[in-house]
């Protein structure tokens, strides 16, 4: 079921995709979103930047699940799953402060 639906979906939005081009004169592939800026050289090209990267996803890994901890799917999963991932967010971010990478 949830194969088929993703199948139509796909083909449902390839449709709107084509007559948006037609109906605008623009060429295909027609972007139905901007693209989004690059990160910030902190987060790419500085020295430690994987570290800082790596804490900031887990961060907002950790603030999502809290956020959606009301809703159903969220409600299944046990809370020391929960503690876990935002104990190990803590001890990420104090590595970042403690020891962070210099030239990695």
């Amino acid at each position: 079921m949830g194969a088929a639906a993703a199948r139509l979906l796909g083909r449902m939005l390839a449709f709107l995709r084509r007559s948006l081009a037609r109906t605008m004169g623009s060429p295909l592939p027609l972007r139905l979103l901007p693209s989004l800026p690059p990160l910030p050289p902190e987060l790419t090209q500085l020295p430690g930047w994987r570290q800082r990267r790596r804490t900031l996803q887990l961060w907002a890994l950790a603030g999502l699940l809290l956020v959606l901890r009301p809703l159903w799917p969220i409600r299944l999963l046990p809370g020391w799953l929960l503690g876990a991932v935002l104990l190990w967010a803590v001890v990420e971010l104090l590595l970042c402060c403690w020891r962070p990478r210099r030239w990695s």
